[in-house]
Formats: structure tokens, sequence, C-alpha cells
């Protein structure tokens, strides 16, 4: 309703705009010299008649898909954006996220893997761009080896991605390997929810006082600047981050290891 509401409001500014601009030279030159401004400036008009007619077919065009995401109608807007996808072609990425969060929300994790099998197929650098959202159902699954599979080709294009290729290598027993990317995590400037998770998993990588430097100086400046309630208002700041939900129940523990 609100979307219809916007919609009808916003082509009625638009249209009233348009007639004062129209009618206002008349007004302010006279008939005469009014249609002669007209005679060299009507491109201007047509040019705004065109890109107001563009904006409405766009918005009718994704009409029942505004409606749908309007009324949260999870189940209802997957099978519809499903039907509109063309074989063996990807639509654009505002609408693969949305696809995504729908399948999520209807816990259809099969779904999210199928798109991004095909993304990764067709569009590389969108699936880079989304990565973090089509990993969930490999964190979901809590297979490591697979974890370690799907993160490992993309461990440089973010803090998190790095993050968690090197939980996956712990979740393994692979500490040595784990070692070197949450060292490197330590020392960058990361949000502090990332970082509590870096040296929390460090502490059961590190083993000798020199692996262990970064993590005594994190935590001790951690614990300096935030208290357990100031730092559960840094996690609510992150309650929109997908990976972070998914990891709340490690990010506890971390709270819990850090205030102890």
């Amino acid at each position: 309703m609100k979307f219809k509401i916007i919609f009808i409001l916003f082509n009625i500014v638009v249209l009233f705009s348009l007639a004062i601009i129209t009618v206002m030279p008349v007004f302010m030159l006279g008939g005469e010299y009014g249609a002669l401004f007209w005679s060299g400036s009507w491109y201007y008009v047509a040019a705004f008649l065109l890109i107001i007619v563009a904006i409405d077919s766009y918005f009718i065009y994704n009409w029942k898909l505004f409606t749908l995401l309007e009324g949260e109608q999870w189940k209802e807007l997957e099978i519809y954006l499903n039907s509109r996808m063309k074989p063996g072609k990807v639509p654009p990425g505002f609408i693969v996220r949305i696809m995504i969060n729908a399948s999520m929300m209807n816990g259809n994790l099969a779904a999210v893997e199928r798109l991004g099998v095909r993304v990764r197929e067709k569009k590389p650098a969108l699936f880079r761009k989304l990565l973090l959202p089509f990993s969930l159902p490999v964190l979901l699954e809590s297979n490591p080896e697979k974890m370690e599979a799907f993160f490992k080709p993309y461990i440089n294009d973010g803090a998190w991605i790095t993050y968690l290729y090197a939980f996956s290598l712990l979740l393994q027993k692979k500490s040595k390997e784990a070692l070197l990317p949450l060292t490197e995590l330590c020392g960058e400037k990361i949000p502090p929810v990332l970082l509590l998770l870096t040296i929390y998993s460090l502490s059961a990588a590190a083993e000798n006082p020199e692996e262990r430097k970064c993590l005594e100086e994190k935590k001790s400046k951690l614990k300096t600047e935030y208290t357990r309630e100031t730092f559960n208002l840094e996690r609510e700041k992150e309650r929109s981050h997908v990976i972070a939900a998914v990891l709340s129940k490690l990010i506890d523990d971390a709270v819990n290891w850090l205030f102890e």
C-alpha cells in the first residue's frame, strides 16, 4: 500500500511541477513571447517526459516485485523471481540479492546454492561481490572441508572472508595453516566484532609468545575501550551482517572469553 501511495504521489508532484514550468513563461513573458520561448526549448520538456516515462515503466514492470517485498510474502516472491529468470541467464545484482534473501527467509538453502553455481559460472564478478550471502548454505552445513574449498580462492577479497577461511582451518585442527591469515587480520583495522573473533580464534592457534603478541595487545585494547555492555552495543550494529548472525554463538563465547 505504501509503495502505491508513493508511486501516485511521485507522479502527481512531477506532473504538477511540469505544468508550472510549462505555463510560467507564458505568464511571465506573455502569450507571444512565451510561445517564442518554448519554440526553442520544447525539447527540454520532451526529454523530461521521456525520463518520467522511463521511471514509471521501470516501476510498473517491477510492480509485483515491490508489492511482494512490501508485504513480506517471501514464498510468493521466491516463486515469482524464479519464474522471471531466463534459462542460462543471470538477473541484475539487486535482483540476485533479493532472491538470496527470499530463499533464506523460506529456509531454502538449496535454492541459494543453485543460484550461486549459476552466478559463479555466468557472472564471476557478481559472485565475488555477493560471496558472503552465497556462503550461507556452506556455513550452515557445518562442513569444514567444504568451507575451506569455498573460501580459499577468495581469501584476499575481504576481512570476513579471510576470517572464515582461517576458521574453516581451525575446525579441521589445521592450526598452523590458520595462524598466518589470523595474524594478518589481527594487525589490520577491522570492526570490533570481527577483531574479537580473530583474536579469540588466534588464541587457539598461537602457541609461543611471539605468535600471541598481537593477540594480547588487541585483547587489552578491546578491554580498555569496551565493557561487556558497550561491546554488546557494537554487536547490535552488526545485527544486519548476515555472517555475524550465523556466528552469534561463537561471538557469545568470544565475549565471555574477553570479559571473563
